[in-house]
């Protein structure tokens, strides 16, 4: 009986804390009366299991999945800041990270998870990606799309030759036929 009581008690603490922390235990529950299912059960150690599989596991499941919510917003963010930002030649995961307010590193992490590659790599494809366009639909020359693209001339004919296969100046005359 003492451990029950005190087993209400942290359940009336938890819900507390549930709702403090934006979560409405009445959904997470489905409306059942936590207090009177605790109430029935009799033996110790199933009101310690009964807790931890019907109280603590669900509310961590629904701090996950908000937690993981928030970081696919902020990778999102990011995303719109790198597609406006692009053609910079000094864009940087620090610049990124402190528009979307975090850290490098959580920042790094995070779009590795939800956009399944690292910033670097998505910068540099968003790049490509935009210069082939440029070197498709418009005459400029291919060392002012490398600009337009946040690279210098040289490493610009590197990068895509290493990515496409071939040279800028081939993947126009190629995408011209």
């Amino acid at each position: 009986a003492v451990v029950q009581q005190g087993l209400l008690q942290l359940l009336g603490r938890m819900m507390n804390t549930m709702l403090l922390c934006g979560v409405n235990p009445h959904s997470i529950f489905k409306g059942i009366n936590m207090f009177d299912r605790l109430s029935q059960i009799r033996e110790a150690d199933e009101m310690l299991q009964w807790i931890k599989s019907e109280v603590i596991a669900p509310f961590m499941a629904e701090m996950s999945a908000r937690s993981d919510d928030q970081l696919i917003r902020v990778v999102e963010k990011a995303m719109e800041f790198l597609q406006q930002n692009y053609m910079k030649q000094d864009i940087s995961l620090d610049q990124c990270a402190e528009y979307v307010r975090t850290n490098h590193y959580s920042l790094s992490k995070a779009f590795k998870q939800y956009a399944g590659k690292n910033f670097i790599d998505y910068v540099t494809e968003l790049r490509i990606e935009k210069a082939k366009e440029l070197i498709r639909e418009t005459e400029l020359k291919i060392y002012d799309v490398a600009e337009q693209v946040g690279y210098q001339n040289g490493y610009f004919n590197r990068l895509f030759k290493k990515l496409e296969g071939i040279t800028p100046k081939q993947y126009r005359e190629l995408s011209r036929r």
